[in-house]
């Protein structure tokens, strides 16, 4: 008998993992997340609409802000910024 279970929420797989694992992968998510930001700037600089550039630039700067006030021991913080960034970066994917 096969005995099907639940995937695990990403929130707790995030809360079983050691501090320093833990903070590599939250710090992980605002570089990929910045990526995803700076790309779209890219684009809209070619695309000639410089205030849609200048609005992603600027989210890019309070994301960078934002992560360097997450501390290494501040394992809630870390927990959902993570959880946020990767939600906001899958829905700014299909626009790139």
């Amino acid at each position: 008998m096969t005995v099907m279970t639940a995937e695990p929420r990403p929130a707790d797989v995030l809360e079983r993992l050691e501090e320093p694992t833990l903070y590599d992968v939250f710090y992980e998510a605002g570089t990929m997340l910045g990526g995803t930001l700076v790309a779209l700037a890219d684009k809209a600089e070619a695309d000639g609409r410089v205030d849609d550039e200048r609005s992603w630039m600027a989210e890019h700067s309070r994301l960078l802000r934002e992560r360097a006030t997450v501390g290494a021991d501040d394992r809630e913080g870390q927990i959902a910024a993570k959880l946020r960034w990767d939600a906001r970066r899958e829905r700014l994917c299909r626009l790139v």
